[in-house]
């Protein structure tokens, strides 16, 4: 007592005295007195858990440091703003100002939309549906675009990864920044249904001379491997936004630092990251009018799933006229096969084979052993790489094989890995919906060095699952030129560039996932198309590879009945959401 009396009498406080329940060795707070300054004693890191009063900070210092790094944090991120606005502004901002708190002047936002859309038959009726309806509210055709035109035009097959094509828009509208015009750039899915008189409404109360980025904001709820950290990104499905000026600092950005080589996945995510990265442009969430469920306030709202299902055409595709193929090999014959077997598997209306390096005998699927007819090209220490990568000479003998053995009486052919899990109702409600009369090819659709002017390569995955009509199969299986780089080399982007030379159409279907539904947002899984296929099991280890599998078919048979039963949806997608 008297040690504490003096160390009172010396003037300094303990954190001892702010914390009654608080208990440590009696000297600790003679010993480790905080010094004249207040901080703590030299020695307290390493006396810590023995006293933890005199050198642990108080509730009310720690609430202090956390304020103190919270508004240093605000000071930063301001001071990076306006270093972002220093550098990639153009002076347009300023000299369009308009009075803090006022809107634009009524009836001055010009807005551009911009629609996804491919070349099939289902979605350019949507796409044509859609223009009609903003033409009727006095939008200009010239004021409604799709891609798939503009990939013609341009000569460019990745706009549908958004910065190719926002790229060749700024360039062209970079004058229009000198007129100070509320220019307005917006991206919508050919599904998504608009309202021009209240997008506009939205859009006039943000000066498009600030760069803005807005939409439905989604941030994923756990780790992804799709995305590389928790950057906000809008809902695609609602559409998005985009300011004049964030358009001008993006082209900007690429005139200085040139879109590279690398791999394009989920381009609305990979956007969204560039520009809170690099530019500091973050998303703006109005889920109250880039909305997924349809109300009186929205400007846009994610299609109506019927409608979408029901411009789809129907070429009489029966189940039996389609051959599923599992790409499988002799080491993942007792871990994988039997959990394919006891889930999609059995039940399936379509053949199902096993194409592997082995033969095995199975009840309930059939293993076809590959190598007596194509020997070293499906053997795994020449066609893999040690990552478990690679595969091309295997693919290509699959597609050979299928050609030869299979294509007599049938009208698709779908490829898939030893890990896949097929909703197979759907994916032939999916395939009946393409002319298997013309070479083509569905599937999940992934891009590599998609960049400002030059056109990369779009790929199918291949553990999401890729459908090759019976043109497209037998193109590729007799195509002279398609040659592997090495027995190795990536199969899928192998594949992307002999689709590509051959000039197979290729189709990408939301339905197809390559990985596990916990990797995708819960509302596109919700409101986007059924799903077709997931990818992969879970990453747990297991005591033994019969617990692995029980394990594994238990995880599917879950997967199957959360997303591949579901008899209803949100009721309101099944009602008319014309806005």
């Amino acid at each position: 007592m008297r040690a504490f009396v003096a160390f009172l009498a010396a003037g300094v406080v303990p954190a001892a005295v702010h914390d009654a329940a608080c208990e440590e060795e009696p000297w600790c707070p003679i010993n480790l007195a905080r010094r004249a300054d207040g901080k703590e004693h030299a020695n307290c890191g390493h006396w810590k858990d023995s006293c933890p009063c005199t050198c642990a900070m108080t509730k009310v210092e720690i609430e202090k440091k956390e304020v103190e790094a919270k508004v240093e944090a605000e000071r930063k991120d301001r001071e990076l703003d306006r270093q972002a606005a220093k550098e990639w502004g153009d002076g347009e901002e300023a000299r369009c100002a308009r009075p803090e708190g006022k809107s634009a002047s009524k009836g001055t936002a010009k807005l551009t939309f911009l629609v996804r859309a491919q070349g099939s038959r289902h979605e350019m009726l949507l796409f044509e549906g859609l223009r009609h309806r903003l033409t009727e509210e006095g939008v200009r055709p010239e004021d409604i675009r799709n891609s798939y035109d503009a990939s013609s035009d341009l000569s460019h097959c990745g706009l549908w990864t958004y910065k190719p094509w926002i790229h060749s828009l700024a360039q062209e509208s970079s004058n229009d920044a000198h007129d100070c015009s509320q220019r307005w750039f917006v991206f919508l899915e050919a599904s998504t249904t608009v309202s021009a008189r209240r997008l506009r409404r939205v859009l006039l109360e943000y000066n498009a001379h600030r760069p803005w980025f807005l939409g439905h904001g989604l941030e994923d709820e756990e780790a992804s491997i799709l995305h590389s950290a928790n950057t906000p990104y809008p809902h695609v499905l609602a559409g998005f936004a985009l300011s004049g000026q964030a358009m001008q600092r993006l082209r900007r950005l690429w005139t200085k630092q040139p879109l590279g080589t690398g791999q394009q996945i989920e381009p609305v995510y990979e956007l969204a990251h560039q520009m809170s990265q690099a530019l500091r442009i973050r998303l703006t969430s109005l889920p109250d009018a880039f909305c997924v469920e349809h109300t009186e306030t929205c400007a846009t709202a994610v299609g109506n799933l019927d409608k979408k299902t029901s411009v789809r055409e129907n070429y009489g595709l029966r189940p039996e006229q389609v051959v599923i193929a599992v790409k499988t090999v002799e080491r993942f014959h007792k871990s994988r096969l039997p959990v394919l077997r006891d889930t999609w598997v059995t039940g399936s209306a379509a053949k199902v084979l096993a194409l592997s390096n082995a033969a095995f005998d199975m009840n309930g699927l059939k293993v076809v052993d590959l190598s007596k007819e194509f020997g070293s090209a499906v053997d795994p220490e020449v066609e893999s790489k040690k990552d478990g990568s690679g595969h091309c000479s295997k693919f290509q003998a699959m597609l050979q094989y299928l050609h030869k053995h299979e294509i007599s009486g049938h009208r698709w052919f779908v490829i898939v890995d030893d890990d896949t899990l097929i909703n197979t109702p759907q994916l032939i409600k999916v395939l009946n919906s393409y002319n298997d009369a013309e070479p083509t090819l569905v599937g999940e659709r992934y891009g590599w060095a998609h960049q400002e002017s030059l056109s990369g390569t779009n790929y199918a995955t291949t553990g999401a699952g890729i459908g090759l009509s019976a043109r497209a199969l037998s193109d590729l299986a007799t195509c002279k030129d398609c040659a592997c780089p090495s027995p190795d080399a990536p199969d899928d982007m192998t594949l992307g560039s002999w689709v590509r030379n051959l000039k197979i159409a290729f189709y990408h279907e939301e339905g197809f996932h390559q990985n596990q539904p916990k990797h995708y947002h819960p509302s596109l899984l919700e409101h986007g198309d059924r799903p077709i296929s997931f990818h992969r099991h879970g990453l747990e280890i297991h005591p033994s590879e019969e617990a692995a599998v029980k394990a594994h078919t238990s995880e599917w048979k879950q997967w199957m009945e959360k997303y591949f039963s579901r008899s209803s949806r949100s009721s309101s997608r099944h009602e008319s959401t014309e806005l």
